[in-house]
């Protein structure tokens, strides 16, 4: 083998070696995800919830930073949250179709949303750490939920503070009671 093929080869195997064991690091980026423990009413297969509840104070959709990859907490970094071109927030309502929120209160059998630190947890968000924490979709429903109900409340396209997507992990399930009217005890 000559010199020249020699070193070629030496080359070759030292830029594999290094593509191989010198990878940069992938940078981590954070996501929104949904905190359903953390929302109210929080997800849950048990109907629980009184017929009443999206009125006031309302269902309340709460965000987590997480990182993307690893889903570990990152805290208050992806805070406050606001609303982008295209943030769609619902509620579904058993078998119906889905009804989209506006931001502004409506008609009865409608629903309105808006971006809270309902939780008030925290007041050092924001790059300068002096903003609200906010890191909940307030929903509010103009109307009673329907008893023994299927309800799901979802927010779509909410961006954190340094536009931060969430990760397609956006609703919340739960289900309502009878809403049995009280009876007089008898003498």
């Amino acid at each position: 083998m000559t010199p020249g093929i020699a070193i070629r080869k030496l080359g070759i195997a030292s830029m594999l070696v290094c593509l191989f064991f010198f990878r940069p690091e992938a940078s981590a980026t954070n996501v929104l995800t949904a905190d359903r423990p953390g929302s109210s009413p929080p997800d849950s297969l048990v109907a629980s919830v009184p017929v009443e509840k999206a009125k006031h104070p309302g269902l309340r959709f709460r965000f987590k930073c997480v990182d993307q990859i690893s889903l570990a907490d990152q805290g208050n970094v992806c805070f406050p949250i606001h609303g982008g071109v295209s943030t769609v927030v619902t509620i579904k309502l058993g078998n119906s179709a889905p009804l989209v929120c506006g931001t502004m209160p409506g008609l009865p059998g409608t629903c309105w949303y808006s971006f809270v630190d309902a939780f008030q947890h925290s007041n050092t968000c924001g790059p300068g750490s002096n903003q609200p924490c906010v890191d909940t979709v307030l929903i509010r429903y103009n109307g009673l939920l329907p008893a023994s109900t299927t309800v799901q409340y979802s927010a779509a396209g909410v961006l954190g503070v340094s536009g931060e997507l969430e990760n397609l992990a956006n609703m919340v399930s739960f289900g309502t009671v009878v809403n049995a009217p009280s009876t007089p005890a008898r003498r």
